[in-house]
């Protein structure tokens, strides 16, 4: 039988072309892999020109899965932001990630994946 693991991770929050974590993970004993994560994912996050151009903004959630080893088995939106560019965004950043960290030596060994859900927030900065 296999055995997942399912977590929430941290909102990341898109400005223009930036992308920072917004909230702090959960205090568990993964909690640094869980920061890992979010921050690998955000590094290559990129706001789509095209949803710039058409001041789109909206939150998508991605689900996405990993193997022990790091290896990503799946990533989808959960949630969609509203905006198709901003979706794709959502998706791409996940799966544009060569190999995410294997799990930590705290993770028991009879966990076989790790999934998590990771909010992404594309907004716009203010206009002055």
């Amino acid at each position: 039988m296999k055995t997942r693991i399912l977590f929430l991770l941290a909102a990341i929050a898109l400005h223009g072309c930036a992308a920072h974590p917004v909230a702090n993970p959960p205090a568990r004993k993964t909690v640094g892999y869980y920061d890992q994560l979010t921050h690998i994912i955000a590094a290559g996050v990129r706001y789509p020109s095209r949803a710039l151009l058409a001041n789109e903004q909206g939150t998508c959630i991605v689900k996405v899965a990993l193997r022990r080893d790091g290896t990503l088995i799946s990533a989808e939106i959960t949630q969609s932001a509203g905006y198709a560019d901003l979706d794709r965004e959502c998706l791409a950043a996940s799966r544009r990630v060569d190999k995410f960290p294997a799990f930590p030596e705290s993770v028991s060994t009879e966990i076989e994946e790790f999934i998590f859900e990771m909010p992404m927030k594309f907004s716009l900065p203010s206009a002055k």
